[in-house]
């Protein structure tokens, strides 16, 4: 049987897959459609919509077998998804590729195959469109024709999901720029990441900032003659002023709610709206609502359904509107009293969206001396807001390592208000109150000049979960879930460096390649539960047979492969006495779930001096197993590649 190796672009492909979120999910009529309409018009006993991660094959949809998922080393679709075209097999049995296979020699007994690979808009196969019969037979032109047109609209399934989740870019947030009082509201209201609109009473929007129109879809002069209640979805309407009522009636002071904008094309905008009631001597004044486009997410969730629906009314009497706005504009700038309460309006409204922000926000000056500091900073860094007022950011959030380059760069933005850091997004280090160091992605913005001097504005977002599951992710992408050792990932990494330290150090080195005798009937004996606790003893007995720097891993199933390096001139003597010591581990009695088992391996083994390929020398050692199975199995056999002394 002839394993399919991984594709030559695997990472991404595997990288996609995972993030479509379709492994393991639910079934879905579109897919289970396709299958039984293949299965009728081909004339199969099985069709599939199968996926192909890393050590198996998942069943989307699947006509004529029980079982959801089969190991990737005996799927004819892992060697389909190497092409773009249909693969065809007339008969497993005459195919040396698959006449050996499990799934053809026993249950579903798979003769004739025909898969067509699903690509993403990339062209990386994820799976395929599969028929399978029992018996041997040649495909038509037709079959296949419709084989394809099928796998065509499975395809398009998976693209509308990779588009909803090349769609779900977390909008940039909190890049506002702050000034002093009023050039600090300003600056933080119109250069807002995320959206933001003055309402009044009636719901009409007194001004929004440009991300709220680029979010709506709409111009600022085309939103002032609306009202929020005409571009709100008719179904969310209800609860939304329910909502309204309750801040106005002093129930509660904000609300947030998921709820759907229409822009002018009729399409919908899925939004998280937080909405805060500002009011002046006691009495509400106006709205502030933060909104946020969750539209990605939606369409990634599949909840979001597109709504064809145009505004019709518009607003009358336009300009009497705006002249009356402007006479109330007058009347403020030319009273006193009213010019204060106005700005002391608008400071609270800056600090209630700062407030609200969901990264920490600290505003400094060009000596570096902390001026502002928000909730979020507190909550992310440990000092309290009074606490850090006054402190310098180098000696508070910069780790000492870096502190000197930071004091330098702090030196040269008083000098020239220019330095590397401004206007870029960058993932730094920050220091804890308690002593940590987390990686936060940081903004910082010069903020208009004012009488104090120059300011700054940064914005800080802690990344640790997101650097921690990269990690892990990276961790289990070379591991075996099961035994914990390296998986085929893991092990052709390994296997490359490897061969080039024994052509560096040139000592020879041996490759063992290992699986458990008849470990299918163990399966099937006694279930699958039994069969993995065999996996994990015998990855256990390798371990505590091998030195520790013999390299051990798994492939797949229940095959095994072992490195093992720094081997003499009689290396092949050598490596005769490893394949014997661990045949005699595994052969000793393996208690399993009140069960004592007699279990053994077949072991091949293949000779290096380091001028094979990694693909050279596995093939050797795979060959020389197949030998020691025709030898009877328990017991080994060797080949040499590019050593002439190995034998078998």
């Amino acid at each position: 049987m002839l394993i399919a190796p991984p594709t030559h672009n695997e990472a991404q492909r595997l990288a996609l897959l995972r993030s479509l979120d379709i492994l393991d999910s639910d079934p879905e009529p579109a897919f289970d459609a396709l299958t039984r309409m293949t299965a009728q018009m081909l004339d199969v006993p099985i069709a599939l919509v199968s996926l192909v991660d890393e050590n198996r094959q998942w069943f989307k949809s699947r006509v004529g077998i029980d079982d959801s998922e089969t190991p990737r080393a005996i799927s004819f679709c892992a060697h389909a998804i190497h092409g773009s075209d249909t693969f065809v097999i007339p008969d497993a049995t005459q195919d040396e590729r698959f006449a050996d296979n499990p799934v053809v020699t026993g249950d579903p007994h798979v003769r004739a195959y025909a898969g067509v690979p699903l690509l993403s808009a990339d062209g990386l196969a994820l799976g395929t469109l599969c028929a399978v019969d029992d018996k041997p037979r040649k495909f038509s032109e037709s079959e296949l024709g419709l084989l394809r047109d099928f796998a065509e609209i499975a395809q398009r399934e998976l693209l509308h999901r990779e588009a909803a989740i090349q769609a779900r870019g977390v909008a940039e947030e909190n890049e506002r720029v702050v000034s002093d009082n009023e050039a600090l509201y300003n600056a933080s209201f119109e250069r807002a990441a995320i959206g933001i609109g003055i309402v009044g009473l009636d719901g009409r929007w007194m001004r929004i900032n440009p991300k709220l129109a680029d979010i709506l879809g709409r111009q600022a002069d085309e939103l002032a003659q609306l009202s929020f209640q005409e571009i709100t979805h008719p179904d969310d309407l209800d609860i939304d002023l329910g909502l309204v009522k309750q801040l106005l009636e002093g129930k509660r002071n904000d609300y947030t709610l998921e709820k759907r904008y229409l822009r002018p094309d009729g399409s919908v905008v899925w939004t998280n709206l937080t909405v805060t009631l500002v009011r002046e001597n006691d009495r509400p004044h106006h709205f502030i609502a933060v909104i946020e486009d969750i539209s990605a997410r939606k369409q990634a969730e599949g909840e979001l359904h597109a709504l064809h629906q145009q505004l019709e009314q518009r607003v009358k009497d336009r300009t009497a509107e705006l002249q009356e706005a402007n006479d109330i504009l007058v009347d403020a700038i030319h009273q006193r009293e009213r010019s204060e309460s106005l700005l002391a309006l608008r400071e609270a409204e800056l600090r209630a969206v700062l407030e609200n922000a969901q990264d920490a926000y600290i505003c400094f000056d060009d000596k570096g001396q902390i001026i502002e500091w928000n909730h979020q900073a507190e909550s992310t860094f440990g000092w309290t807001r009074s606490e850090a007022l006054g402190q310098r950011i180098g000696d508070s959030l910069i780790p000492p390592q870096y502190r000197e380059a930071h004091f330098k760069d702090m030196e040269q933005l008083a000098l020239t208000g220019e330095a590397r850091v401004l206007g870029k997004r960058l993932e730094l280090p920050a220091l804890c109150r308690d002593g940590r160091t987390i990686p936060c992605e940081v903004t910082v913005t010069a903020l208009p000049p004012t009488a104090r001097g120059r300011s700054y504005a940064a914005f800080l977002h802690d990344i640790s979960e997101r650097k921690e599951a990269e990690r892990k992710l990276a961790v289990q992408a070379i591991t075996d879930t099961l035994t914990g050792l390296p998986n085929r990932r893991g092990f052709e990494a390994q296997l490359q460096a490897a061969l080039a330290r024994t052509r560096r150090r040139r000592q020879p080195m041996a490759l063992l390649f290992l699986d458990i005798d008849r470990f299918k009937s163990i399966n099937d004996t006694h279930g699958h539960g039994v069969g993995d606790a065999v996996l994990k003893e015998f990855a256990n007995r390798l371990r505590g047979t091998l030195r520790e720097t013999d390299i051990i891993a798994r492939l797949a199933g229940d095959e095994f492969v072992v490195i093992i390096e720094g081997l003499t001139e009689s290396g092949g003597t050598q490596a005769e006495q490893v394949a014997q010591k661990i045949i005699t581990a595994i052969n000793r009695d393996m208690p399993v779930d009140q069960l004592v088992l007699t279990v053994g391996t077949s072991i091949g083994f293949a000779l290096c001096d380091g001028k094979a390929t990694p693909d050279e020398l596995l093939h050797q050692a795979d060959q020389a197993l197949y030998a020691a199975k025709a030898r009877g199995r328990n017991t080994w056999s060797g080949l040499g590649v590019h050593a002439p002394e190995a034998h078998t």
